[in-house]
């Protein structure tokens, strides 16, 4: 696995938020990190600090229905 195709969380992120979160919070808060800083632009090698992420991208990558 390269560093490229990975991303980290913070352990103070995961150490405070993590034990309130219900599965479905803690699915949607991976997402963004995922989408976030699991991006490297190839051009400059650096990782995004913000991303647009729709609906439709919640619901596909969590399997979490719209209202949820």
């Amino acid at each position: 696995m390269r560093y490229q195709e990975t991303f980290q969380v913070s352990n103070m992120v995961v150490d405070r938020y993590f034990a309130e979160l219900t599965g479905a919070e803690a699915k949607l808060l991976i997402v963004v990190f995922r989408q976030t800083y699991g991006w490297v632009d190839k051009r400059t090698g650096k990782r995004k600090t913000r991303d647009w992420i729709s609906h439709s991208q919640f619901v596909k990558k969590t399997g979490l229905s719209r209202r949820a």
